[in-house]
């Protein structure tokens, strides 16, 4: 072979072996990892949590994950908490995601006092500092990360109202009082109130005492209303969501949802919780962890603006006789500080 040709071969080696080296050990390293996902059985959300992360996994081609599933059957039972995060730290695994403040606080204190540095991802332990899993939001320390939503203003789905319909005259706005056991929703309702009255638009807030005969009580309050709106973590919306879209209907009215699953029930707005938002930051935190090396203690605490979107049923819409100009309400909700956790958010079915 003619001396110029082995050089050339000796050069392609030098410069070609190294780059198929490293796309080689970097495939390696994505394959195998395993992932530690801790949830607790009574509580529902975390379940929806679970299986939106595993979407999120999949969506996003990481199939080279294998997720292990530990549950904890009652968040609250400290004792029983702790045997079943006792078993995952001894559990081989690249990284731990843990879903809620309660199940977190257990196993973040057990992985310190066991000396544990699995890095852990927390997914929705707002107050984190306060909670003794981080030494700060901006420097985490340690071998723990993870994100919250921050809180949104009380009034904000009057706020929405309002931007999407500002000639509403009238709402009735019906909440479970006997479910409302740290009396957020309620100020929630006050808060809306307080807002819409300044524009000269009537809130009427009604505390319901028993969801049997729920449904009745409002029905006889509808007249005079233009809107009937239920809102988020009221039990009154979970249980008699489906009630309140048909009463709606009767009285030919709009329904704004604290439930995404109302607009299949013909709701008007819904701010309705998307998990994907959360689950979505967790798995990023997961790969940058196990992927690009990075120490969970040097990453900064992710605050998710909001996890919600705001939805509007433009065939409802249409149904009613209203026109809703959605290019005018993105810009009014550009315009409110206070909805700022829902610029980029709104989406139109």
């Amino acid at each position: 072979m003619p001396q110029n040709a082995i050089l050339v071969w000796l050069g392609l080696l030098v410069v070609v072996v190294p780059i198929a080296c490293f796309f080689y050990f970097h495939e390696m390293t994505r394959h195998g990892r395993t992932i530690l996902f801790v949830m607790a059985g009574n509580m529902a959300q975390h379940e929806v949590v679970y299986k939106s992360f595993m979407e999120v996994v999949k969506a996003h081609a990481e199939d080279t994950l294998q997720i292990r599933t530990f549950v904890v059957p009652d968040a609250s039972d400290k004792l029983g908490s702790a045997a079943i995060c006792d078993t995952v730290l001894g559990t081989s695994a690249d990284c731990i995601v843990v879903v809620g403040r309660m199940v977190a606080q257990v196993l973040v204190a057990l992985a310190k006092k066991r000396g544990i540095h699995t890095p852990i991802v927390f997914i929705g332990a707002d107050k984190p500092v306060e909670l003794g899993l981080v030494d700060s939001l901006d420097h985490p320390g340690g071998t723990v990360t993870g994100l919250f939503t921050t809180a949104a203003d009380e009034s904000l789905c009057g706020r929405l109202l309002h931007a999407a319909l500002p000639k509403v005259r009238s709402v009735l706005l019906p909440f479970y009082v006997t479910g409302d056991g740290y009396g957020a929703v309620a100020s929630r309702a006050q808060a809306i109130k307080h807002y819409l009255r300044s524009f000269d638009i009537l809130v009427t807030v009604v505390g319901i005492d028993g969801l049997a005969d729920s449904l009745k009580r409002i029905e006889g309050l509808l007249l005079g209303h233009d809107i009937v709106m239920t809102l988020e973590d009221d039990t009154l919306n979970e249980t008699q969501m489906v009630g309140c879209a048909k009463l709606a209907r009767r009285y030919h009215m709009g329904f704004f949802s604290g439930i995404k699953h109302a607009l299949a029930e013909g709701a008007l707005f819904t701010y309705a919780l998307e998990i994907r938002y959360s689950t979505e930051a967790a798995l990023e935190l997961v790969k940058k962890i196990i992927y690009d090396k990075a120490s969970p203690g040097e990453l900064p605490i992710v605050r998710l603006g909001s996890s919600r979107e705001f939805i509007i049923n433009q065939k409802r819409a249409t149904e009613l006789g209203l026109t809703i100009d959605v290019d005018a309400v993105i810009v009014k909700i550009n315009a409110d500080p206070a909805l700022e956790c829902v610029r980029g958010r709104v989406r139109v079915v």
